[in-house]
This record gives C-alpha cells, structure tokens and sequence, in this order.
C-alpha cells in the first residue's frame, strides 16, 4: 500500500492542477489495483488536494525568502547609457563613491548591459548580472529590476543599496545637493539563485 500511495504522490507532484490530478489519479488507479472502493478512491483524491492547497502555501513562503527589502539610492535615470556614463565619471569626482562595474560593460550590438562572453559562469555569459545587496559604489543597472513599474531598458545611476531607510535617506541628503535628481525607494530585491 505504501509504494501505491508513493506513487500517487509522484504523479501528484507532476501534475499542474487540480483537474489534472484527480484525471491522473482515476487512470492510474485502476492500473494500480483493481480492489479499491469509489469511496477509498475520493478520499485519496481529496487528501492529495488539500497537500497540494498546503504546498502552494508553502512555496509562497519559499519565494518570500528569496526576496529582501532594501533601499536603494540612486543619482539619476535614463534610457542613454552614454550619459549615465558621464554622470558617473563625474559624481566620482565630487563623491566619496568609486566606480565598480562588476565586470560589466555596455554593449552596442546587443543594447545591453552585460557581463562578457568569456566569463566562466555559462548562465551570465554575455548577460546582464545585477547588482544586488547592500553596498555603496556608482554602477549603471536596470531599473526594472528594482522597480516592477520601471519601463523596460531604463537605466539608473545606482550610489548605494541599504539595509534600512535611514542610511538611504542620509547619502539622499548628500547627494541632492549636488544631484537633485536623485532619488531613493525601497525594493523588493531577489537574492536567490540565479542559476
């Protein structure tokens, strides 16, 4: 009986919907056992649906825990890289903050801010990569991976990504006396596993 429920779990797992798990259970029981009541049969059709009601919620809470609150800063935003670029240059000159790319640079034929086609990591090869947890350098990202609102392709002049409010709304200070384009808003940034 446990291989059976074993195997009711497999197919459970593989299955997208409810529909498809009740369809899946009606033509493999029959295959499994040929002794099993209607009612045996409903019954195992309703405790698969209610584990599967209980991983979804589960999963939910998995996927929370790839996602951080933090706060970023940035200097300005755009569409041309070019002037980001120069923006850059020079907020390093008149900013404490240095410059890191991350090993990324603009690529024209793509239009793309990407990582090199050399790098070992095959899933990045020739991709962007973004900057993702807390730390206070310049670098040119996408703005839509910070802000789900964020037209696609738009760029911002990243200064910092904070853990809390107060050490964005302190460099915003700063900055906006030089910079009065800047800005800061909290991010619901994903730090799981980009592979």
């Amino acid at each position: 009986m446990r291989s059976f429920i074993f195997l009711l779990a497999i197919l459970f797992f593989a299955s997208c919907s409810n529909h498809a798990i009740k369809e899946t259970i009606r033509e493999t029981i029959p295959i499994a056992s040929q002794q099993l009541s209607v009612d045996t049969i409903k019954t195992m059709e309703n405790q698969l649906v209610s584990e599967a009601k209980q991983d979804s919620i589960e999963q939910v809470v998995i996927d929370n825990f790839n996602f951080s609150t933090y706060y970023i800063v940035a200097i300005d935003s755009g569409m041309n890289y070019y002037d980001l670029h120069a923006a850059m240059l020079h907020s390093q000159e008149t900013t404490s903050l240095k410059i890191d790319s991350l090993g990324r640079y603009y690529d024209v034929k793509k239009d793309l801010i990407c990582l090199p086609d050399t790098v070992f990591d095959e899933v990045y090869r020739g991709e962007y990569s973004p900057r993702r947890y807390p730390s206070e350098f310049l670098s040119i990202e996408y703005y839509d991976f910070f802000n789900d609102n964020a037209t696609y392709k738009n760029m911002i002049l990243l200064a910092a990504i904070y853990e809390n409010k107060t050490s964005a709304d302190s460099l915003l200070t700063i900055l906006k006396i030089d910079y009065p384009n800047s800005f800061t808003e909290a991010s619901k940034v994903y730090v799981g596993c980009m592979h």
